[in-house]
């Protein structure tokens, strides 16, 4: 008598309620992988614009740098206050 229990209880599972829930698991497995997949792709866009920005400022940085050094470098030849001094003779 197990045996024909058994044998009814096996054949007593709704694989249409299964089919339901897999299909309700998978669309929502579905859905956190596209937010995952989303939210990566956001900060990875994000983080290649800073790296952009991040280079150009670079370099327009090194260009002032090498126009105030060409600046310092052409003013410490200018004559300073004792040196025009000395060229008025009447001062």
């Amino acid at each position: 008598m197990m045996a024909a229990d058994a044998s009814i209880m096996i054949h007593a599972i709704d694989y249409k309620a299964w089919t339901f829930w897999f299909t309700i698991v998978q669309s929502i497995s579905f859905a956190i992988l596209a937010v995952y997949v989303w939210i990566s792709n956001k900060h990875k866009a994000n983080k290649d614009a800073i790296e952009v920005i991040k280079d150009e400022f670079g370099k327009k940085l090194n260009k002032i740098d090498d126009r105030v050094i060409q600046v310092e470098t052409t003013v410490k030849h200018l004559p300073n206050h004792e040196d025009i001094a000395a060229l008025n003779p009447h001062g």
